[in-house]
């Protein structure tokens, strides 16, 4: 009998994997502070989280460095989280 267990761990970096295999069209909506809505794909977030890490590392912050944000709960946090979390993925291909 085959388990039900995956073979591979539930990590960040694998979400965000199978987010740009299978759901690189799909539309992610967020509310600004001003009440408005903006749309753009999981494509877009991906390009803009990617292309955020790269520039901190050609700024010179290195592993294990810390890097301070202030941003509100819209699209530029979710990409900066990302960044942080997934930093060797991005960083070090």
């Amino acid at each position: 009998m085959q388990s039900l267990m995956m073979d591979f761990q539930l990590t960040l970096n694998a979400i965000m994997r199978r987010a740009e295999m299978l759901f690189r069209n799909q539309e992610i909506v967020t509310r600004q502070p001003d009440k408005s809505y903006h749309r753009y794909t999981y494509g877009d977030w991906i390009k803009r989280t990617k292309k955020l890490a790269l520039a901190l590392r050609r700024l010179g912050v290195k592993d294990g460095e810390r890097v301070a944000t202030f941003c509100w709960n819209i699209t530029s946090t979710m990409s900066c989280i990302m960044v942080f979390r997934l930093w060797e993925r991005f960083c070090i291909r």
